[in-house]
């Protein structure tokens, strides 16, 4: 949890808050797990509806959103404090050398 004192950008003042968390390519939460319950609140942006179904069972109290983390992100960034985005690089992807 994070205390804010003062103001912040978005209006609190001395008060406690949750960190809005935006997680891009979620895949099943592999990152999720590292991460407190108590001071996040999550949503989860996962192409793949199968997918995000077993995501939700892993995080139940997660948000979980089924599409395509680019236009979200694009729309909505303005709305989190902080974003996790990996590409999963073994979905084909070449790496260079």
């Amino acid at each position: 949890m994070f205390i804010v004192v003062g103001k912040d950008q978005r209006g609190y003042q001395n008060m406690k808050d949750k960190i809005k968390v935006l997680n891009l390519y979620a895949g099943i939460g592999g990152n999720r797990k590292l991460w407190s319950n108590d001071d996040i609140e999550v949503t989860v942006i996962e192409i793949n509806k199968e997918i995000a179904a077993i995501y939700k069972d892993f995080f139940p109290g997660d948000k979980v959103i089924v599409a395509d983390a680019h236009q979200f992100l694009l729309e909505h960034y303005k709305e989190f404090d902080f974003i996790w985005a990996r590409e999963n690089l073994s979905k084909g992807a070449k790496c260079q050398t």
